[in-house]
């Protein structure tokens, strides 16, 4: 740790060229507790559907986690490979 990686990344991500060249840019932050494929995929997935905004509120990450609880994996796969689909994107995974 503490060698620049998160803030390399954020430079990338951010970068004009690579805002241009993708239509999804999605940051996910994950961490130990993070270990279950599902809890990492729920993760992608509101990502993915919460516009280029970036930044979701701690009540409305709460509101799409709790809708998502009801959820499948399969089901979850399937939303985000809907959400996806034909599109070119990037997904950081940050490791806090």
């Amino acid at each position: 740790g503490g060698v620049g990686k998160t803030t390399l990344a954020k430079l990338v991500y951010n970068d004009g060229r690579v805002v241009k060249h993708f239509d999804k840019r999605m940051w996910v932050c994950v961490s130990d507790e993070d270990n279950e494929i599902e809890t990492l995929t729920k993760k992608i997935l509101i990502s993915a559907t919460m516009g280029g905004t970036g930044t979701l509120s701690m009540d409305q990450f709460q509101n799409i986690r709790f809708s998502l609880a009801e959820f499948s994996m399969d089901e979850l796969q399937t939303q985000l490979r809907n959400a996806l689909n034909d599109k070119r994107y990037l997904l950081v995974l940050d490791d806090v």
